[in-house]
């Protein structure tokens, strides 16, 4: 069995940087009491967007057991299982860096990503592709690999 989780730095980075700016503002409008009512209601629904960001999409899990591959984001709300008897084969592949990080439709079919450029590609037996981004994309392809040739067998 292969379990790994892969954390968003780009995420953790941001949320720090916007929450120490957040609470820069609501300080200074404290300190120059003017109006600081209204500068919370305003800072409120963006840190509540940032505090439900980082739980959906800190970071990207993929377990692969003897019959499925399953992926979830952040506490697991986003996931997706992929049966392995679906499956032709998987290669590691580069992704362009503007695809992006989460969950995004490419020229390569689906793809979740966390962080980086380095993906293992599944090749569906329907002939349709999948990508999971990872920073192990050797052992995660090599162990679905031989997954898959046993299930062949």
């Amino acid at each position: 069995m292969y379990e790994h989780i892969q954390y968003s730095r780009l995420i953790w980075i941001t949320i720090i940087l916007l929450s120490i700016i957040i609470i820069m503002g609501i300080s200074l409008s404290i300190k120059l009491e003017k109006d600081n009512y209204i500068l919370l209601i305003y800072t409120v629904p963006y840190l509540l967007i940032l505090f439900l960001t980082t739980f959906l999409f800190y970071g990207l899990k993929v377990v692969v057991s003897s019959e499925k591959i399953f992926l979830s984001f952040g506490i697991g709300l986003i996931n997706r299982k992929i049966n392995l008897n679906e499956i032709k084969s998987t290669i590691i592949v580069n992704n362009k860096w503007w695809y992006g990080l989460d969950i995004r439709r490419t020229p390569h079919g689906w793809l979740w990503n966390i962080g980086g450029l380095k993906a293992v590609e599944i090749e569906y037996v329907s002939g349709k592709k999948f990508r999971i981004g990872t920073d192990q994309p050797e052992k995660l392809s090599s162990h679905i690999n031989d997954l898959i040739l046993k299930l062949q067998t």
